[in-house]
């Protein structure tokens, strides 16, 4: 199963230096000095001195991240609020996934193309479909938290633009509350317009779509592949990369069992949506 990750950040857009592997992915050290010394010159730490004498610090050792199960420090914000809070202010007012695109590897010129499945080929969806804009994502994590001393400063000049007021924004914490399918996906079917969004609508915990299991089950990604690479999803280094799973069983790169094609696992013929409504659509 293809797992669309990479080493893609596009911090030296802003903070200099270059990529530091093969000119297309990788933190440089001139790009890392650079986020350190200003780390240190806003906050009075001492993370460009630590790491000179080889003792560099992990973000995490002070920003909870649940993603690690780094506990970090209770008074601080969590990394993904940090990161997202404090650029926002820096990469607000940009349409759609653009703010995205600056940092992660998310944009159609990337080279990992992190955002490769099939909501990436479809009219108007973007990372702000699901996410929301730059200012939406890092509120709804701000709001979390929105009683720790960071979290004020950063939400002061930042307004929604997927909902009326920032009150309206339903509070989530990083990784385990995500965007729920189903919110666009009603009844499993397709969206009703491209104007609908999850976007304040999480799922949590046996919902998300990481752990969520069918009728009969079956993991979703079991058929449908991975978040961000669902089937048919195109690899930019080979265009059949991602779908081997699909295309060893059934001989295309659709969903598995798509279109009817029940028979790709059961032996009998299948009249009943075992699996969830509307599959036999």
């Amino acid at each position: 199963m293809a797992v669309p990750v990479s080493t893609e950040l596009g911090c030296k857009n802003c903070h200099g230096g270059s990529w530091s592997r093969d000119g297309v992915i990788g933190v440089s050290a001139r790009t890392a000095s650079d986020v350190l010394r200003k780390h240190d010159r806003r906050h009075k730490t001492t993370l460009m001195a630590r790491a000179e004498s080889g003792s560099p610090v992990s973000c995490q050792s002070c920003h909870a991240d649940p993603l690690t199960d780094a506990p970090g420090k209770p008074e601080l914000l969590s990394l993904s609020a940090a990161m997202h809070g404090f650029h926002a202010n820096y990469l607000s007012g940009l349409n759609g996934a653009e703010a995205c695109n600056a940092c992660h590897a998310t944009g159609t010129d990337s080279y990992t193309a992190s955002f490769r499945g099939a909501h990436s080929r479809q009219p108007g969806e973007s990372c702000a479909r699901c996410h929301g804009t730059m200012e939406d994502h890092a509120l709804s994590l701000l709001q979390a938290e929105k009683d720790k001393p960071k979290a004020d400063k950063l939400m002061r000049h930042l307004r929604p633009r997927l909902v009326s007021a920032v009150e309206d924004i339903n509070p989530r914490a990083p990784w385990s509350s995500l965007p729920d399918c189903l919110a666009c996906h009603v009844e499993f079917e397709r969206p009703e317009s491209v104007k609908v969004t999850a976007f304040n609508q999480w799922a949590e915990n046996d919902d998300l779509y990481q752990n969520r299991v069918d009728e009969a089950g079956l993991m979703c990604q079991a058929c449908h592949g991975s978040a961000h690479a669902e089937h048919p999803a195109i690899n930019p280094f080979n265009s059949g990369l991602d779908s081997l799973q699909p295309m060893r069983y059934q001989g295309n790169r659709r969903p598995i069992g798509a279109g009817g094609n029940c028979a790709v696992c059961h032996r009998e013929e299948m009249d009943a949506e075992l699996h969830h409504p509307n599959m036999l659509k």
